[in-house]
């Protein structure tokens, strides 16, 4: 029986009592439900990324957004060289050495060293492997013994290095062109920092010795404790 049978098969007066306190109920359930729903949709829109989440700035996915995949070299240094110091050398495209307290050196050149380019938005799964250090045997002699000579060219101390390990780390920029021209967005690192308000934020860290103050001034804007600059 529904319940509109079972509000006739009673008195009038108890009908005319009950009649209001369903319809009551009913518009009750209605409200809570539509609420529900309004509520459901505006926490999923609190959770997709602004367009320019994408964008940021002047960038777009497959387009400026760019990995790289550089390898770098580490050697045994003879005694002789163990206090050489550390340099960079820029002409054009650039190499790195760096001498730590370990007798060790790190030996990058980019012209060797730069082995993969991707524009899409997440690097590609087959530079795992070099980025944990698996890089076949033979791979790792040839890139090694190219970036010593690479390096010595400049160093000429570093060819008595004895070539310990080899390889790779993915390099996230924007840019659609490589260092050596002169327009490339690669030598634009200032479109850095923090975008959006305290309903979302997006955090674009720049290098890695930056992420640091990022961080705390994204913590700041979420929890309102004093304004930090956004990025523009």
């Amino acid at each position: 029986m529904t319940a509109w049978g079972i509000l006739g098969a009673v008195s009038p007066n108890l009908s005319n009592w009950l009649t209001p306190l369903w319809l009551l109920g009913v518009g009750a359930v209605c409200g809570l439900a539509l609420l529900l729903v309004l509520w459901l949709i505006a926490f999923l829109a609190s959770r997709l990324a602004p367009a320019d989440d994408l964008d940021a700035g002047s960038h777009s996915a497959g387009e400026g957004w760019l990995h790289r995949l550089k390898y770098r070299a580490i050697v045994g240094l003879p005694q002789e060289c163990r206090h050489d110091p550390s340099a960079t050398m820029v002409l054009g495209r650039y190499g790195d050495v760096v001498v730590r307290p370990n007798a060790t050196a790190f030996l990058s050149w980019y012209p060797s060293g730069l082995r993969g380019w991707c524009h899409d938005l997440a690097p590609p799964d087959a530079w795992n492997a070099a980025c944990t250090g698996q890089v076949p045997a033979g791979e790792a002699a040839a890139i090694g013994a190219e970036l010593i000579a690479q390096v010595s060219a400049w160093y000429p101390t570093m060819a008595a290095g004895r070539l310990l390990t080899v390889d790779a780390g993915a390099i996230f920029a924007y840019g659609k062109s490589d260092v050596d021209d002169a327009n490339s967005g690669l030598h634009d690192r200032t479109i850095v920092g923090i975008r959006g308000d305290a309903g979302y934020l997006s955090v674009d860290p720049g290098k890695l010795t930056t992420a640091p103050l990022f961080a705390v001034q994204a913590v700041d804007r979420l929890l309102g404790l004093r304004t930090s600059p956004l990025a523009s």
